[in-house]
């Protein structure tokens, strides 16, 4: 709408969107309205037929004749095996000396390495081993690992991995200690000599002042209770489920909330999240199961009492394997022609393997000793043969150890040429490394050593050039060293202050000067103290004192009314003392300028102006006259020359505000107030009071349903008092919504759905009757498959 042009845009439309559209165009004096209609055709939701080129019709049938031959060949190459219990070749070893925040990595071998039924498990002291992001294990090609990143203190124990499969089973076991970090260092880290300056630091940071107590919280003295219950919900498996409910009261400090799964305690885990903020209480699952269906309580407990809440979850599970062909019914071939033309492409001719020699790996190139300074980088590099060998693994040890791995670590195996590289190294990686490399045919190793320098945490040597010690610094800034005077003599006479200083009277923040003369003007052992009230003088930026050859002048930047008082320059010697008193007058300036500050020459008209245009900057209605202008001598009381309107239609979350004109404008004395069903209204970011220059409102950001109510405005001074009232009526909105988001032209969901249900096979028994639970058996096996290396 600009320059009497009126446009309607709407940037896509559905079919929902026809039918007839009024532009109403409304002022003081009428309105008027134009009609126009809209037909808009809808599209089909769903493309059904087949989108293959003609003559291609028939590939359909082709694929799924090639599928089913190769699911029977499939079938018909499974063949049972012989098995064997588990046995451990290589057991774990024990880790004694991990620091907190280090990586623990435990390894070992198992055989047999080709057993689909084989399971492995880790416990820790007997217990299963708990899940996290800081654990992570495998199990591939017969190696068993677990790593642990970062390790606590908490983590040391035993832990052990149990291979088992239908023949039997076999248990390794293994030890970890982990030394803790203090969380506070109570020994003193200052350097040997400087144990005194400790005391002092002390005096400073006022260690031997005990601190002001602290207000313990407001106890509501309530027990708590559930304004809103979350409710029940019937979901997918693999979606979110989302709980929600609200508590008070909300800020009692004691309130403890505790989440159950048919009576026992709700597990902890990545998936699961809780929040219990402000009176909301939420709990989210992500990725739900169908074994997590049941009732969830949520209970809430304080020193006043408890209360509980109750809901139920129920999940319905998914078809694990999709046996069924995705395709339509109609297009059922051209597989053959898809895997001819791959096989054209790719298929290479078979090449007949030389008959292998055995060749054990052999290091040609040693591993070499090396030396490093703590924080400095470390480099171990070989080279083995034969360089061709796929089945070639190199393994490298620490102290006869696995080698742990990080970030800091980097190795390289490429054409034979073995590389291990450390960014940084610490004391601690100091010992013999090994590198072991391992084919079919045998091993071989090659050891070096690591010697690493540490650095001392603090550092008592000079760091001064060559040529440049410290004596002779000391020399040069020395200079040069002026011929002994003679003693001069040292006098015997008390202190004399030769000038008085001066009592003033100044106004605050004004700046305060005070001088005198002392005599003897000489004695090294005069000192000079001032004191304000028989105190001494507190230090600060605002003070500056000097005293040179007898002259002493004491200077005040700027003075507050706690200035005021007796101030007393007092000289001492060994002989005696000396007084000289003045007082400083300190005339306090009022906090609050409650004259007007308008200039005299400016007339009633200029602030009609200036109040009409501020409440133009708000609402382009003026009510006020220039008989509303503040003046003392009528002595004016409050009025309300327009009142708040009711707002009874509001949605949640959305905006609104009362707004008046009050008078007298300009009053220094004026007061407003808001109250909420007789209370007063508290103060929070969405509500935005405004009173300015006779303009009073209070703008709401958005609206809860908890806002309904009789909001009152009451402005006071000094010569009476006037109300305003309006009602608020907000209806909330749902928090699940359970309709179907799609427009209504678009039928697609129902189509979906019955596509859905001609796919699926009923079930055999009623939904409701719970199945047996039975182990997984798989009902297909992999097949053994021989390739060339490159394909």
């Amino acid at each position: 709408h600009d320059f009497g042009i009126v446009i309607l845009d709407i940037l896509y439309c559905y079919e929902e969107n026809s039918g007839e559209y009024e532009c109403r165009a409304v002022n003081k004096v009428g309105q008027d309205s134009t009609k126009a209609t809209l037909k808009c055709m809808s599209k089909a939701s769903l493309i059904l037929e087949s989108q293959l080129p003609q003559g291609m019709e028939g590939g359909l049938e082709k694929i799924q004749n090639l599928e089913d031959s190769m699911i029977r060949t499939r079938d018909e190459r499974i063949t049972e095996e012989r098995g064997q219990a588990p046995v451990f070749t290589v057991p774990l070893a024990n880790i004694d000396s991990l620091r907190e925040g280090e990586s623990a990595h435990f390894e070992g071998r198992l055989t047999p390495t080709n057993d689909p039924r084989l399971k492995v498990e880790w416990f820790w002291n007997g217990k299963p081993l708990k899940t996290g992001s800081r654990f992570r294990t495998f199990c591939d090609f017969g190696f068993v690992i677990l790593e642990i990143s970062p390790v606590y203190p908490e983590d040391s124990g035993e832990y052990s991995c149990r291979a088992f499969n239908e023949y039997g089973q076999a248990v390794t076991t293994a030890t970890m200690k982990v030394q803790g970090k203090r969380s506070i260092i109570l020994e003193s880290q200052l350097p040997k000599g400087m144990e005194s300056t400790i005391d002092k630091i002390a005096e400073l940071e006022g260690l031997g002042q005990a601190p002001a107590a602290l207000t313990p919280e407001a106890d509501s003295g309530k027990p708590p209770e559930f304004i809103t219950t979350p409710a029940d919900l019937t979901l997918a498996e693999n979606q979110l489920a989302h709980f929600e409910c609200r508590l008070t009261p909300v800020n009692d400090p004691s309130m403890r909330v505790d989440w159950f799964h048919n009576g026992k305690p709700l597990w902890a885990g990545s998936r699961v999240k809780t929040i219990n903020d402000f009176g909301f209480v939420i709990l989210e699952i992500a990725g739900c199961y169908i074994r997590e269906s049941g009732l969830y309580t949520c209970k809430a407990t304080n020193k006043h009492g408890e209360a509980s809440v109750s809901c139920k979850l129920q999940v319905h599970g998914r078809q694990g394997i999709i046996m069924e062909p995705q395709l339509p019914s109609n297009f059922r071939t051209g597989t053959e022609s898809l895997q001819k033309l791959e096989e054209s492409l790719y298929k290479r001719e078979e090449i007949q393997a030389d008959t292998e020699q055995p060749n054990p790996p052999k290091f040609i190139v040693e591993l070499k000793d090396a030396e490093a300074t703590e924080a400095g980088p470390a480099h171990f590099d070989c080279r083995v043969e034969p360089v061709g060998d796929s089945s070639m693994r190199i393994d490298w040890f620490f102290n006869g150890r696995p080698f742990a791995t990080g970030s800091r670590v980097h190795m390289l195996n490429d054409f034979g040429f073995i590389v291990l590289d450390m960014d940084y190294v610490y004391a601690r990686d100091a010992g013999e490394y090994i590198c072991r490399a391992t084919n079919k045919w045998g091993t071989a190793t090659t050891k070096a050593k690591l010697v690493c320098k540490a650095k001392h945490d603090i550092v008592l040597e000079s760091q001064l050039p060559q040529g440049m010690s410290g004596e002779k610094l000391k020399e040069l800034e020395k200079g040069h060293i002026p011929e002994a005077k003679p003693e001069e003599k040292i006098p015997t006479e008390p202190p004399r202050f030769i000038t008085q200083i001066e009592s003033v009277s100044v106004g605050e923040a004004e700046p305060v000067h005070f001088e005198c003369r002392v005599e003897p003007k000489k004695d090294p052992n005069l000192r000079i103290e001032w004191y304000r009230n028989g105190k001494l003088l507190p230090t600060g930026h605002r003070y500056r004192s000097i005293f040179d050859l007898g002259f002493v002048s004491l200077d005040i930047l700027y003075v507050y009314p706690e200035d005021s008082g007796e101030y007393v320059c007092k000289a001492i010697n060994n002989y005696g003392e000396d007084t000289t008193k003045a007082t400083i007058s300190c005339k306090k300036i009022p906090m609050i300028i409650l004259q007007s500050q308008v200039p005299k020459g400016m007339k009633r008209s200029e602030a009609l102006m200036q109040m009409e245009a501020t409440i133009k900057k708000y609402t382009s209605e003026v009510h006020l006259t220039e008989d509303d202008l503040y003046e003392h001598e009528k002595k004016q009381p409050p009025r309300f020359v327009t009142q708040i309107v009711d707002q009874t239609s509001l949605v949640e979350m959305q905006s609104t505000k009362f707004e008046c004109q009050l008078a007298p404008v300009g009053d220094p004395n004026m007061k407003v107030e808001w109250f909420l069903n007789g209370k007063p209204l508290p103060h929070k970011n969405r509500c935005t009071p405004i009173y300015d220059f006779g303009y009073v409102a209070m703008n709401f950001g958005w609206v809860y349903p908890e806002d309904s109510g009789e909001y009152l405005c009451r402005a006071t001074n000094l010569y009476g008092m006037d109300e305003t009232r309006a009602v608020i009526k907000t209806s909330g909105k749902p928090g699940i919504i359970y309709d179907s988001q799609l427009p209504k032209g678009m039928k697609s969901i129902e189509k979906i759905r019955d596509l859905e249900a001609a796919w699926q096979v009923p079930p055999e028994k009623p939904e409701d009757e719970e199945k047996p639970r039975e182990k997984p058996v798989f009902v297909t096996k992999p097949e053994p498959f021989t390739t060339i290396e490159g394909d």
